[in-house]
């Protein structure tokens, strides 16, 4: 069991206002998407094993357009991880990680290819190929119930089987809530506290402040398996 203490400090080149929750793109009066884009470092702790590491990325997505009434974008993420001290981990690790997303009112389909590695996509061990399916089934108000599929080939069971789900959502002004369990409160224009539960063992809560469009700092804690 690690326990984490984590410090984030993002640089945002292109990014969303502070009340924006979701994809990741802005959108101008006109209701069209803008391409984003984000720098980030960030340091982390983790007891009692001692591990203290760097992570620098680099990130992104971009609108593709429509066809067939589903909007379409594609989004990056690659990051260089530097560790020091003890563990079981290279000193130097990369993350790269590529999406593609399709998705209206109803339903929404996203394709991830990532790898997390010190030699990324060298080989299958390296690689995780999934999607994500989810439609929405139930909605009234604020209140949304969807279903949906997963698949990823680094699954250690069933994996072969996409895996059913199915999720409440509760989206309001300020307040976002999924179960299973993420929750996130924007406490002021410039100040949002989060809280995330994975199963089995895997807890993250966050404090974030974002005063300007080009900057924002996090502070986390957790615990992961």
């Amino acid at each position: 069991m690690k326990k984490l203490l984590t410090a984030a400090f993002l640089v945002l080149l292109s990014g969303p206002p502070a009340r924006a929750q979701g994809r990741g793109l802005r959108e101008d009066r006109g209701g069209q998407p803008k391409p984003s884009a984000s720098l980030n470092t960030n340091f982390s702790y983790a007891s009692p094993e001692g591990l203290i590491s760097r992570r620098t990325g680099l990130g992104g997505e971009a609108a593709l357009g429509a066809a067939a009434g589903f909007a379409l974008r594609a989004g990056f993420d690659a990051a260089h991880i530097r560790s020091i001290g003890s563990g079981y981990f290279p000193p130097e690790l990369y993350k790269t990680a590529f999406s593609l997303t399709a998705e209206n009112r109803a339903a929404q389909l996203a394709v991830n290819l990532n790898s997390n590695s010190d030699r990324p996509f060298n080989s299958p061990s390296e690689t995780d190929l999934g999607f994500t399916f989810s439609r929405t089934f139930s909605q009234r108000g604020p209140h949304a119930w969807l279903f949906g599929l997963n698949y990823s080939t680094r699954r250690t069971f069933a994996r072969s089987l996409p895996m059913p789900f199915i999720t409440y959502r509760y989206i309001s002004k300020d307040f976002f809530f999924m179960f299973p369990f993420f929750a996130r409160w924007q406490a002021s224009p410039e100040i949002a506290v989060s809280a995330g539960y994975l199963p089995v063992k895997y807890f993250k809560a966050a404090v974030a402040w974002k005063p300007t469009l080009s900057f924002s700092a996090e502070l986390a804690g957790g615990i992961g398996l």
